[in-house]
This record gives C-alpha cells, sequence and structure tokens, in this order.
C-alpha cells in the first residue's frame, strides 16, 4: 500500500492569526525551531505562510534609506513586508499545500517544484490537519524490505498490473528491487520499472525480467530494383 501523507505528517503544528504580531512570530519561529507557520483564520483554514525569509526582509531593509516611487512600484511586495507589523501584512498568500490523502511521492514533487522545505496539509474544506515536510517524506526511506515487496507484489503487479503471482518473483535489498521472471511483451517490462521506482522507499530497480515478445515495428524490406542502382 503507498504511503500517505498521513502517514508521516505532523499534526501537532504551531499556528499563527492575521493578527499575530511580527515580534510574536520571531519568537514562535525561534522557541519551536521551525522556519516557516502556517497563517489560519478563525474556522483554522489556512490563508497564508510567513517564513524567517518573510521577516528577514524587514532586517534586509533596515538602515536604507526611502526609496523613489519607481523602485517602490516595482518592489511594492517587498517593501510592504519590510514595513509589515502583523503576520497579515508579511506573510506569503499564494500558498501550496496538500492533502491527508495524498502520496508522498506526490508531496516531493511539490516540495521540489515550489521550492519550500515543508507543506500546510488540508482538508477538502481547506482546514488545515497538519504539514509535511522534507525530513517527514525521507521517512519513507525508512520503510522495511519487507513492506517494499509486498506493495510491489499485492498492490502493483497483481492488482495494478494482473500479473500472475508466478509469473513475476520480487527481492527487495536495502531498498533495491530485483525483478525476474517472465511477462507478455516488452512494454509491460519498461511499465513495471517505471512503476516500481515510484514506490516509495525505493532505491534502485534491477530489472531482470524477460520478455516475450517486442513490440518492435519490423523494418521494411529494400526495393530489390532499387538495389540494383
Amino acid at each position: 500500500m503507498a504511503v500517505r501523507v498521513r502517514d508521516v505528517m505532523t499534526t501537532e503544528v504551531v499556528t499563527v492569526t492575521p493578527e499575530t504580531s511580527f515580534k510574536a512570530i520571531a519568537s514562535l519561529l525561534e522557541r519551536h525551531r521551525v522556519n516557516q507557520l502556517p497563517v489560519v483564520d478563525d474556522e483554522h483554514r489556512v490563508v497564508g505562510v510567513v517564513s524567517e525569509a518573510d521577516l528577514l526582509t524587514k532586517v534586509e531593509w533596515q538602515g536604507r534609506g526611502r526609496p523613489g516611487r519607481l523602485a517602490r512600484w516595482m518592489l511594492e511586495d517587498e517593501l510592504g513586508k519590510a514595513e509589515g507589523k502583523l503576520a497579515s501584512q508579511v506573510m506569503t498568500r499564494d500558498v501550496e499545500t496538500t492533502g491527508p490523502e495524498a502520496t508522498v511521492n506526490h508531496a516531493a514533487q511539490l516540495l521540489m517544484f515550489s521550492q519550500v522545505k515543508a507543506l500546510p496539509v488540508v482538508d477538502k474544506d481547506g482546514r488545515l490537519v497538519g504539514i509535511v515536510s522534507r525530513t517527514d517524506i525521507l521517512q519513507g526511506f525508512l520503510r522495511t524490505d519487507e513492506s517494499i515487496r509486498r506493495e510491489v507484489i499485492d498492490d502493483l503487479l497483481r492488482d495494478a498490473l494482473a500479473v500472475e503471482p508466478e509469473a513475476v518473483a520480487v527481492f527487495v535489498e536495502g531498498g533495491t528491487v530485483i525483478l525476474t521472471g517472465e511477462v507478455e511483451s516488452r512494454g509491460l517490462h519498461d511499465i513495471i520499472t517505471t512503476l516500481v521506482n515510484a514506490v516509495t522507499g525505493v532505491i534502485s530497480v534491477d530489472n531482470r525480467i524477460e520478455y516475450r515478445r517486442g513490440e518492435i515495428s519490423p523494418t521494411p524490406p529494400r526495393d530489390p530494383v532499387g538495389n540494383l542502382a
């Protein structure tokens, strides 16, 4: 069974409201040793995230002279954060989130694409139920070899691809999946490799499965008349 975000996320999340002060945010970040805090409204819906980077904008602009009109127009968001006193004024509003039923593979893709260190986890109504970090995602690689083997055999080969259990043997050593046996086509052989690679905790795939037909289009015969030219 694929590892879900709910299996690895942190459920006790430190949050702030839009009215939380700049100083209180800085204190919470330092006290709890985190680099960002979800900002939630009265119904616990995520309305933003405030991070160390957001607060550092104020430090960056301290001591600088007042920028000109053009600079203020071009740097409106940054200067707004630099002058902000509350979470609502310094937070990042465009927040990438994930759901508890999402796979950790999907969450890892969001983390890499968004270039953030953690994602708020929300339910179908947008209410915060947890947070998942890069460290949480890496817990998937602590799975036992046997749990990986059972997922490959039961969920992937048998249920998803309808491959008979006796057709393919699965061995897992230190996260490396070794596959032997025989399947009908090269296409199925390649699909198995791709899907096994996507299983949480898999380090690499050594696919030794043979296939009975290659699904390669035959090369058309040469024109014998043309060969005489």
